[in-house]
């Protein structure tokens, strides 16, 4: 049975929350005692909580799984995951543990797609601007106009987006899938842009060379 087909049997006979595996919040009480459990279970998206599971070597570690009310792999979802952040911090503060990020964690589906986004996120305002600044100091150098190379970076541009625009429509009403990798955006820019650049490069020099064998 294909991936989509199994996701889509177990979506249809239990509850959202349970189509993927808990949430794992583990935490280090340093020894004092807190009501995380309570915390958690109160907000809005979470469904119910597990008792606290107590580290074998450590007992002040402490292993809690969180089910969710709502689809794990869903966008509100992932965008409930600082919620969820807060929430811990703010029981461990509230037990008098100072720097509480820094006793904590979150695993779990749901908490991956969250890094997962934040990392592209961070990565995509790093490389995009690169990759634009190295693509437009070739084609000045090459062609020794401003606007011809705006124009170039223009069309590449446009370019990217009519592919990603096409590729949503398709992921999305054609095989029917809710939303798209978080990666693709940024490998479709750096191929497409980088493809594009070269492409326009190799037109200008065959328009130029073609110009200066024609008669004028």
């Amino acid at each position: 049975m294909p991936s989509r087909e199994g996701y889509d049997l177990i979506a249809e006979h239990y509850p959202p929350g349970e189509i993927a595996p808990p949430i794992q919040v583990i935490v280090d009480t340093e020894g004092n005692d807190m009501l995380l459990k309570e915390n958690l279970t109160a907000l809005p998206i979470v469904e119910s909580v597990s008792d606290p599971q107590t580290g074998e070597q450590n007992p002040d570690m402490q292993q809690y799984e969180v089910t969710l009310s709502i689809n794990p792999y869903s966008e509100e979802a992932v965008e409930k995951i600082p919620k969820l952040q807060s929430a811990v911090e703010s029981t461990l503060k509230e037990a008098g543990i100072a720097d509480a990020e820094e006793h904590y964690l979150i695993g779990g589906e749901t908490a991956n797609l969250y890094d997962t986004e934040e990392v592209t996120s961070s990565d995509q305002n790093i490389v995009i601007p690169v990759v634009l600044i190295i693509i437009a100091a070739m084609l000045i150098f090459y062609l020794r106009s401003i606007v011809a190379m705006g124009y170039l970076l223009l069309t590449v541009g446009l370019s990217y987006l009519s592919a990603l625009g096409l590729g949503w429509l398709i992921i999305h009403y054609g095989l029917g899938a809710d939303s798209m990798q978080g990666l693709i955006p940024l490998y479709a820019f750096v191929f497409l842009v980088a493809l594009g650049g070269d492409y326009n490069i190799f037109m200008i020099s065959s328009i130029w060379r073609n110009r200066k064998q024609m008669p004028p």
